[in-house]
């Protein structure tokens, strides 16, 4: 970051691009190696779905290297050579620890080397709705942010009530539940928000309604983004945005009709 900062004050500064080339470098590297660590280790505890998506951030990191294939290939030969009994005793271990994503592989392996075990079909068609589960409410978490959006709000409060639907309610369905309600009040509480005018301008906000003329006015409003209008009979209209983020109030926003007709 501070190379990036030094080019942006001085693009002809030679040290600042060689700094950044190998700061990008060695990025790369300690990236590459913590997600290598990450597949061995899932090889290791038999989590094979964590270390194959270790191994493709590997290969993103560098396309070109043998070691991510290398892995893949014990990753895909250790799924290969468990027998059924343990894969099946496996997968019901990761239910129980509700890591639904490692659950899913292995049933999925099993149904590759033999599509007609039904208590695998079983146990695909039950994980796999909390797979999608798991990742929706864990996007929540991990970008809050997008709770800005009544949509994604609304998103939020439909993966809510799947979750209270759930058959089996374990420790990390709570947890995650617990967060998503958490960071779901705050994004629904709504912001103070100024806006200032003329005193002439009739002030429209489309979704809340019309608000008249005024020199100042506070309003609180629902997280969101909102399309503001002002009319004045002689002027012509005046269309403006207004972004509203969770617990953050924005600057005043001016809306005046000033251009004549």
């Amino acid at each position: 970051d501070a190379y990036r900062h030094a080019l942006v004050l001085d693009g002809e500064t030679v040290e600042a691009r060689q700094g950044l080339a190998e700061a990008e470098r060695a990025l790369n590297e300690s990236l590459y190696e913590t997600a290598m660590a990450e597949a061995l280790r899932g090889l290791d505890t038999r989590r094979f779905a964590a270390a194959r998506a270790a191994i493709d951030r590997a290969r993103a990191l560098r396309p070109a290297a043998v070691e991510p294939k290398d892995l893949a290939a014990r990753v895909s030969s250790a799924i290969a050579g468990t027998r059924i009994e343990d894969l099946r005793a496996e997968a019901e271990a990761h239910e129980r620890s509700e890591r639904w994503s490692d659950a899913l592989t292995v049933y999925q392996s099993m149904l590759e080397r033999n599509s007609t075990l039904l208590f695998a079909r079983e146990g695909r068609d039950r994980v796999a709705p909390r797979v999608r589960l798991d990742e929706r409410l864990g996007e929540f978490i991990a970008r809050p942010e997008r709770l800005g959006s009544p949509e994604v709000r609304e998103a939020a409060r439909r993966a809510l009530a799947e979750a209270g639907a759930a058959a089996s309610q374990g420790p990390v369905l709570a947890s995650q539940v617990r967060k998503v309600e958490a960071l779901l009040a705050i994004a629904e509480k709504p912001v103070r928000v100024a806006l200032e005018s003329d005193a002439a301008t009739q002030i429209i906000i489309y979704r809340v309604g019309a608000l008249g003329a005024f020199t100042r006015r506070e309003i609180e409003l629902p997280p969101g983004t909102y399309t503001v209008l002002g009319t004045r009979l002689g002027f012509r209209d005046v269309r403006q945005e207004l972004k509203v983020r969770p617990g953050e109030a924005p600057a005043a926003l001016i809306v005046r009709c000033e251009d004549r007709i």
